[in-house]
């Protein structure tokens, strides 16, 4: 459950980003005094008319499948991931339309991309770490304590600009920092919780909307 709460956390967070850089706008806008979903991403104006989204669609079920497969390079399809996939499928939106963005669509996301990054991240580790492309000096054998964070920077840097295809801004190193030192709250550190860490970082990265919009 901690996990879980923590990728969700970090998961908001490039949330926001995401529509902070491509929604505040002309025709955009962000309203904090929202408790909905859709009002506090200002999918409603004031006067309860849907306005024009000409910038980006959501991806349907299936491209969002086959796009995270193919960023984090899953050579074999596993049980695990085809199983999340399925029982996930119905909440993410086959219409393309930003409207139909809810609790149940973050979480499918949310969880789905922790499922292939948890592929990724196991598939990684099993190498040397000069040989890896995304955990580069990364020892999966120490927990989170023992884990840098100019290493975790790295980690998090790379997959940005393999998924998003551009660098972390300052704002997102800051907040990935702060999530980092807030991670082992409550829990005893070991080197599954290094994988645990990583395996969120992952998640929230893959999973945002700048991977599943169009």
């Amino acid at each position: 459950m901690k996990f879980f709460k923590s990728l969700l956390t970090l998961f908001a967070l490039f949330t926001l980003i995401f529509w902070y850089q491509n929604c505040s706008q002309p025709g955009f806008y962000l309203d904090l005094n929202q408790k909905s979903l859709a009002g506090f991403f200002g999918l409603s104006d004031p006067l309860n008319e849907k306005p024009s989204y000409p910038h980006f669609n959501l991806m349907s079920a299936n491209q969002v499948y086959q796009s995270f497969l193919n960023l984090a390079e899953v050579p074999n399809e596993s049980i695990d991931i085809r199983n999340e996939f399925n029982l996930r499928r119905s909440s993410f939106s086959d219409q393309g339309d930003v409207y139909s963005i809810n609790a149940p669509y973050l979480l499918a996301s949310t969880s789905l991309a922790g499922t292939v990054c948890r592929d990724l991240v196991n598939r990684e580790a099993q190498n040397v770490a000069d040989g890896r492309r995304y955990f580069v000096g990364v020892n999966f054998t120490t927990g989170v304590g023992a884990l840098s964070d100019t290493v975790y920077l790295d980690v998090a840097n790379r997959l940005a600009e393999s998924f998003w295809k551009m660098s972390l801004s300052n704002d997102q190193r800051a907040s990935l920092i702060e999530f980092k030192s807030t991670f082992l709250e409550g829990v005893t550190d070991s080197n599954v919780q290094t994988v645990n860490l990583l395996t969120a970082t992952c998640a929230a990265i893959l999973g945002s909307f700048n991977v599943s919009t169009l």
